[in-house]
């Protein structure tokens, strides 16, 4: 394995601050053994997050072209709901186009190639398709508002459309390209869905130790895992509902009433 693994965390205006210091945490905190090196990109200089704070950051076609080819990991932090749907409106804008390219991108031989969405963010790579045929999770909140969204994509790319699940975190395997994608729960299960991924690349030993650092109770058995898989057509989608059940809308039983769920959805 690498010596040291590369992480990109990129985020848009009203961006979460959990939802990209959470997973930063724990990779920072890997990295005191030099496991991780983490930069942050956005399109903006000054890109300010739903709770107000704000990081000079670039993201650019430079960094594009970079990212298919530099980079181990990619993290998408989520955000507020208007601020992630008017980002994910923009399928031409350098932050969609980035996850499309990592997406799309084979690992080098014998590397390993991770797409991690954390949250809300689930959005930005299933406008994308990349969840096409696929289970995937996001916030309780926008389980109905994802279903959608998944529909949209595979309707448009004729493909099948991924299905939503109540889970943690949710590793669907590789894609065509070999790309592993993983997308977590609500803001908190991003903190679990990093670790996982300190599991994978590093292994249990270092990501024990990380959540005994950050004194965090991490969730090992909350997320559902498919293991590697060659493409999204040999994922048996009949066996979710024994790893994890499926979201509402279709997809499941209902986990909490509409008024609520559009309630939080909207004050997210």
């Amino acid at each position: 394995m690498p010596s040291t693994y590369k992480v990109l965390s990129i985020i848009f205006p009203g961006f979460n601050t959990l939802d990209l210091n959470g997973p930063l945490d724990v990779f920072t905190k890997s990295g005191t053994t030099n496991y991780f090196e983490v930069q942050i990109a956005a399109e903006d200089e000054i890109t300010t997050s739903v709770e107000g704070l704000h990081r000079a950051l670039v993201l650019d076609d430079m960094l594009i072209a970079r990212a298919s080819k530099d980079f181990d990991v990619l993290h998408i932090a989520g955000g507020g709901s208007t601020d992630v749907q008017t980002q994910a409106k923009k399928p031409s804008s350098a932050f969609m186009r980035l996850i499309k390219a990592f997406a799309d991108a084979p690992p080098p031989q014998g590397g390993r190639r991770i797409l991690l969405s954390i949250c809300t963010a689930a959005f930005f790579p299933g406008t994308l398709g990349v969840f096409d045929g696929r289970p995937c999770t996001t916030h309780w909140a926008a389980y109905e508002g994802l279903v959608a969204t998944l529909d949209a994509a595979a309707t448009a790319g004729n493909a099948t459309p991924g299905q939503v699940l109540k889970a943690r975190f949710v590793d669907s395997g590789k894609n065509a390209e070999g790309v592993q994608i993983i997308s977590s729960g609500g803001i908190s299960c991003g903190i679990d869905a990093a670790l996982y991924v300190v599991k994978l690349l590093v292994g249990v030993t270092e990501s024990v130790r990380v959540a005994q650092l950050l004194d965090y109770a991490w969730h090992q058995t909350s997320g559902v895992v498919f293991g590697d898989l060659d493409a999204p057509s040999t994922i048996c989608m009949a066996g979710m509902a024994s790893n994890g059940e499926k979201a509402k809308n279709g997809h499941g039983d209902k986990h909490h009433d509409d008024a609520q769920v559009q309630t939080f959805w909207k004050t997210l």
